[in-house]
């Protein structure tokens, strides 16, 4: 199997996660539109780069380890012509899975080579997959990895972000 890996720099941080998908799909910037996409603009079948693969012969899948009816998703993905969606409803997430409530990047990553060492083999295979562990809030006690941020002026947010430091380097 041959596979493509690259960087993309994300316009935005810290929520809009949506927004980010919209302009990776689409191909479009967020700036030519008005907003929130997934939910004004995408509500009956879309050409996307989804279809795109889809007519050249790529089985697409939508992998989110949040609920379909956040932003709308299920119909969305659909519309944007995914072959399946797989959203928490259908995963069996355990308390051991999630880190500060989110479901953990490892339990998706799992998920995601469960779902691509099961695939039809014949046809090329596109996932789009959106994790989100580290959505926030933070906790003022996730250290499993010893970061320590000096604590400043604002102890509350010096300790937020020793979580989030310490939640990215799971992700690692």
């Amino acid at each position: 199997d041959q596979f493509t890996s690259g960087y993309l720099i994300s316009p935005t941080a810290g929520g809009g996660t949506c927004n980010v998908e919209y302009e990776v799909l689409m191909g479009y910037s967020l700036s030519m539109t008005e907003g929130t996409p997934f939910e004004n603009m995408i509500q009956k079948d879309t050409p996307s780069i989804v279809s795109l693969l889809n007519d050249i012969g790529y089985y697409t899948q939508a992998i989110h380890s949040n609920t379909q009816y956040f932003f709308n998703r299920k119909s969305v993905y659909s519309n944007l012509g995914f072959n399946s969606s797989i959203f928490s409803e259908d995963m069996q997430i355990e308390d051991s899975d999630r880190i500060n409530g989110w479901v953990s990047d490892e339990y998706i990553y799992r998920q995601l080579i469960d779902e691509y060492e099961s695939r039809d083999t014949s046809v090329p295979y596109f996932a789009h997959v959106v994790t989100t562990q580290n959505h926030g809030a933070y906790s003022q006690d996730y250290d499993k990895y010893g970061i320590v941020v000096q604590e400043s002026d604002n102890d509350n947010e010096a300790r937020q972000l020793q979580s989030y430091l310490n939640e990215e380097q799971e992700s690692g």
